[in-house]
């Protein structure tokens, strides 16, 4: 698709308005274009309760109601931060023989959609649960700081007296000091909005079952993950959603070794802002699977705003809250294993949930291979961690009702259904995101747009005329071709060169 048709494409969706003003009003050129990014086809499929447990569908659904934003938003922020409270604590072992293969379910979180969508109230009103636990830790941290403190008092006044007790003493008989020094208390947290690694280590070294980081806006996340000289940054958080060990040297305040660093991230994004990072993923040129890691990752489209006003339901969130509280308070999960090979606590898939398993990861493989590009292809490969998760989510919010099934603790079949069907959505959302004939033409209009904009630059400052030459030169990617096809939409050109802008 050449730069004509493009622009074809776009009269016929929405016809462009360009207004000219007369230099005596500030040069002001002003450009109205009704949704031409938007692509006809057919609609993407939506996460919907069912494919929840209970526990969790109900809460989410009642606050994505009445906030009138979507579904799938509400369900990003309930699985991210659940998943993530999880942490490094228990693993799931998909494989029936291999004890090697294990997953946490720190899954990343990303909400495409633009800013009308709700997506920082859903975040707030989910988050609730863990905010109310969050105070109360911080309330007893305090409280066992007071009590630190003075412990540290009474330990300094004894070792005071039996440092002057050991001047006194005689070579042969010098006493020694027993008593030790009392443990200063750690303050707990879950997730965090902090950005640097120094700030992140620390928390994690002090919380080494996993942490959540939150970014509002993920866009300058990516950016400052993409500077020169954060190279660093951008391999800790690599390192972060694998659960890998960390080694970290930090300015003055020397070497950490973190044995288990589990990071999970939840952000959202504009699309507008999304697009020129994934033409670059596409392209090969962010091939290191960071954007690859955001498999809980979904395009969020606004509802009809019909100014619902109802009560919250309250038996909906208190089965939420339990089930953070579960996650949050348990020492250890019922019913886990353990192996003599990792110590790690997991829990295996039931015999009708390891086979249905395994068909699917012969499926996603061969699918993963046959994609239309190399993004794609990283994206679906790290399929086996997203559903996984999922499964083990679904059966921690299944233990934190008090379900016994007669001793068997495996995964069921029922929970890698449901993670089946939400893995099976996002898929399509993902397809979207990488789909190489989207980007392609979505940078065919960024660029057009970018040369159209300079030409009314040009006009407007009475630089022209000037060769299609010269003005690809002032516009990154473009070339003397793509400037001819924009000119003989909205300019006079005579030769090689614009000469000023029709009906100026």
């Amino acid at each position: 698709m050449d730069f004509n048709d493009i622009k074809k494409e776009i009269e016929e969706k929405a016809p462009l308005k360009v207004e000219l003003h007369n230099k005596t009003d500030n040069n002001i050129i002003t450009k109205s274009v009704e949704d031409v990014h938007k692509k006809e086809g057919k609609e993407l499929p939506k996460i919907t309760p069912e494919m929840l447990p209970s526990e969790l569908s109900k809460w989410v659904r009642d606050v994505c109601e009445r906030i009138e934003s979507p579904f799938e938003i509400g369900v990003v922020n309930a699985l991210t931060l659940i998943g993530n409270l999880i942490g490094n604590r228990v693993a799931i072992k998909p494989k029936e023989k291999d004890f090697n293969f294990m997953i946490y379910p720190n899954l990343w979180g990303l909400i495409i959609g633009k800013p009308s969508i709700k997506k920082t109230p859903v975040f707030k009103e989910i988050s609730k649960s863990i905010d109310r636990i969050q105070a109360e830790e911080s309330k007893k941290f305090k409280e066992d700081s007071k009590n630190y403190l003075k412990e540290m008092e009474f330990y300094s006044i004894k070792k005071d007296e039996f440092l002057k007790e050991l001047k006194k003493s005689k070579e042969d008989n010098k006493p020694i000091f027993t008593m030790e020094a009392p443990e200063p208390p750690i303050r707990k947290v879950h997730i965090t909005q902090d950005a640097t690694i120094e700030a992140i280590a620390k928390i994690i070294n002090d919380n080494p079952k996993g942490l959540l980081v939150l970014r509002d806006e993920i866009s300058g996340f990516l950016k400052t993950l993409d500077s020169s000289g954060k190279e660093e940054y951008r391999g800790f958080f690599l390192e972060g959603w694998s659960s890998g060990s960390k080694s970290i040297e930090r300015v003055g305040s020397g070497h950490l070794y973190i044995p288990k660093l589990t990071l999970g991230i939840l952000g959202n994004i504009q699309p507008s802002i999304l697009k020129p990072y994934i033409y670059e993923t596409v392209k090969g040129k962010k091939a290191d699977g960071l954007l690859q890691r955001f498999q809980l990752l979904v395009y969020a489209e606004p509802l009809e705003i019909k100014g619902v006003d109802r009560t919250p339901n309250k038996l909906a969130r208190d089965d939420f809250d339990s089930v953070i509280k579960y996650i949050v308070e348990a020492e250890e999960f019922e019913g886990a294993e353990t192996n003599d090979y990792n110590k790690q606590p997991f829990y295996s898939y039931s015999k009708e949930a390891q086979e249905q398993y395994t068909k699917w990861y012969i499926k996603i493989s061969e699918e993963a291979r046959n994609s239309e590009n190399e993004a794609l292809e990283s994206h679906l490969a790290k399929y086996a961690n997203l559903i996984n998760a999922l499964a083990l989510i679904f059966h921690i919010c299944e233990l934190s009702k008090g379900y016994d099934r007669n001793g068997d603790y495996r995964i069921s079949l029922d929970n890698f259904n449901k993670a089946l069907n939400i893995t099976n959505v996002l898929k399509e959302h993902a397809k979207k995101l990488y789909s190489t004939l989207e980007v392609e033409e979505q940078h065919k209009e960024d660029l057009y747009y970018k040369i159209e904009n300079k030409i009314i630059e040009l006009n407007n400052t009475s630089k022209l005329p000037l060769t299609f030459g010269k003005i690809s030169q002032l516009v990154a990617n473009a070339n003397a071709k793509n400037v001819e096809e924009v000119a003989k939409d909205i300019a006079i050109i005579k030769g090689k060169k614009v000469i000023k802008l029709q009906n100026s």
